[in-house]
């Protein structure tokens, strides 16, 4: 009875084993997967005993995050940019037996290290290929002036691939870095502008200066031109004529009284 009790507990904890885990894929392979992909689907649910040359494999459907090294891409006129880039992906519900099938030999039981062996042997390799390849699209100036275009086409160009791998990319960054010289060419090319921007407003500064000099000029000769002998005198006995005191004027011989 106890033999019975021990074995039926054992039956219960393999059958109990052989249950995909929540946010898995359930993969079971059959016949020793001699029929390709055939012998490769997808399940679900506790699969209870697993006869020969059968095996349940599990992949996980989380983000995994891809850091390929960095690498150095040309431009077609062999301008030199280096790029560092990152990604985001997760596989593709629904594929996960074509998963276990083209990557089982990644150690797929592992998965830690089952993605970064895909990554390290896979998808690295697509993700630094397409930068090298597309920035031969592109002149180094191009390239600089046209970096939002040139990311996005190696962003939808991945997403294809990667779909290809049964993997969704979901993010993509570039760090790509433009070469020294192009960078201190850049620097000096905006200092130079801010320095003729500087003299430009510099020069409409004194322009205007210079014409207000010309107008405080020509209305002080108007006024200098104006006031001639003449109507200062005429001024000077009108006022005369206005005023109710007695005055005498003169030219030094016959004096002339006002006012009376």
């Amino acid at each position: 009875m106890k033999k019975m009790i021990f074995l039926f507990c054992v039956i219960a904890s393999l059958v109990g084993c052989n249950r995909p885990e929540p946010n898995y894929e359930g993969v079971l392979m059959t016949e020793y997967g001699r029929n390709g992909i055939n012998s490769f689907k997808i399940v679900t649910g506790a699969q209870g005993m697993l006869g020969p040359g059968s095996e349940l494999y599990q992949v996980p459907m989380w983000e995994q995050a891809g850091d390929p090294d960095v690498v150095e891409i040309t431009a077609k006129d062999a301008g030199v940019f280096t790029v560092d880039p990152s990604y985001t992906y997760t596989p593709i519900r629904g594929k996960g037996a074509e998963i276990v099938f083209n990557y089982k030999n990644y150690r797929i039981q592992d998965p830690e290290t089952f993605f970064d062996n895909v990554e390290a042997n896979v998808l690295n390799k697509r993700v630094t290929d397409a930068y090298r390849e597309e920035a031969r699209n592109y002149t180094t100036d191009s390239l600089m002036n046209n970096l939002g275009k040139f990311e996005l086409s190696v962003q939808s160009r991945l997403k294809e691939e990667f779909k290809t791998k049964f993997f969704d990319l979901t993010t993509l960054t570039s760090g790509l870095k433009p070469p020294a010289s192009m960078l201190k060419a850049v620097e000096d090319r905006n200092k130079a502008i801010q320095e003729a921007n500087r003299v430009k407003n510099e020069l409409e500064t004194s322009r205007m200066l210079l014409e207000k000099a010309k107008i405080d000029a020509e209305t002080n000769k108007v006024q200098s031109v104006g006031l001639t002998k003449e109507i200062l005198m005429q001024q000077y006995i009108e006022m005369l004529g206005k005023t109710s005191n007695k005055v005498i004027i003169t030219d030094g011989r016959t004096p002339v009284i006002l006012g009376n």
